[in-house]
């Protein structure tokens, strides 16, 4: 049993996850609850520090100095943040000085290790899902209703709700049926609705808000197709729900997508930032012979994606640093 500390900016889904996980396996995790806070990272003794994102709560847990630290990288740090060229100088400088940095994708290792870490110090697992509940069901579900296509990422500028919007307009220039299921939440909530009661998508999106697991596992049963427009993803956890319950995927070009998904059983994939792309990637799928090839789909990602093996990579490399050999 070792005492950890969790430093991040922010105390949401996948930060819990990442303390239960430290949790389960005994160890006693203190939170800061979302605070980035050099002089409280000093006042509670560690054994080791878990921080991320590597932009902002790596370099306090660095200059802490109070126990090694293992940098967790989300990807929007290194792909978005990390373009100001003075926060790029201080999150290389603490990745260099951290004890070890764990990624979620090859593109993300790549980077970090062209950034002068070490190859000895990178692990690298995707977070991965419960693959056991995200499930295929029922093909009639979908068959039997408009082509639906679901959003589920937060409405905020990173996740680009805008351009899926003004993509799914211009694909029912040629396809007026089909649908767009629109969930979530964010502080472009104003604007984004605006845009979904505009005239050129009247009647076509459905808005649900923020839904439970098991609501979302309902909606994916009666999606054909999953769309994401992030300006940068490492394995996107919501790409992987949609894979496991066998609904093709349509994402850019970016980070970890490609890895996860080709243009072919998977999904499609389209240039970043591109509405033509875009819509052209819906409508090149929706008239895709394999749309409903659930089992094959979700076939294609099954053992990559488990949540528990891939924790227990997480874990491994957490022992490592306690324990070095």
């Amino acid at each position: 049993m070792a005492r950890i500390t969790y430093v991040s900016r922010s105390s949401g889904a996948h930060d819990r996850r990442w303390i239960a996980l430290l949790s389960s396996a005994g160890h006693v995790v203190r939170d800061l609850g979302g605070r980035i806070d050099v002089e409280e990272i000093r006042a509670s003794p560690a054994d080791l520090i878990v921080a991320g994102p590597v932009t902002d709560a790596l370099p306090a847990a660095v200059e802490a100095a109070v126990a090694p630290v293992l940098a967790m990288v989300w990807a929007f740090d290194l792909l978005v943040e990390a373009r100001d060229e003075a926060v790029r100088a201080r999150t290389v400088e603490a990745l260099r000085r951290a004890a070890g940095v764990h990624v979620d994708c090859a593109a993300m290792h790549a980077l970090v290790a062209g950034l002068g870490v070490e190859e000895r110090r990178i692990s690298q697992a995707p977070w991965g899902i419960d693959t056991a509940f995200f499930a295929p069901g029922d093909d009639a579900l979908r068959v039997a209703t408009p082509f639906t296509v679901l959003s589920t990422r937060a409405w905020e500028p990173l996740y680009r709700i805008d351009l899926v919007l003004d993509a799914f307009a211009r694909a029912r220039r040629s396809v007026p049926e089909m649908r767009l299921v629109l969930a979530g939440s964010g502080s472009l909530g104003p604007e984004l609705r605006a845009r979904a009661g505009a005239p050129d998508l009247a009647g076509s999106v459905r808005i649900v808000g923020r839904l439970t697991p098991g609501e979302l596992l309902e909606r994916l049963h009666h999606a054909d197709a999953y769309v994401s427009a992030a300006q940068s993803d490492g394995t996107s956890l919501s790409a992987l729900e949609a894979l496991s319950c066998g609904v093709p995927v349509v994402a850019p070009a970016v980070g970890g997508n490609p890895e996860w998904i080709s243009s072919g059983l998977q999904g499609r994939l389209f240039a970043a930032d591109d509405e033509a792309s875009l819509a052209d990637a819906l409508l090149d799928l929706r008239t895709d012979p394999h749309l409903h090839a659930a089992a094959e789909r979700r076939g294609s990602i099954l053992e990559r994606a488990d949540g528990t093996r891939n924790g227990q990579v997480f874990l491994d490399a957490v022992e490592e640093l306690l324990h070095p050999r």
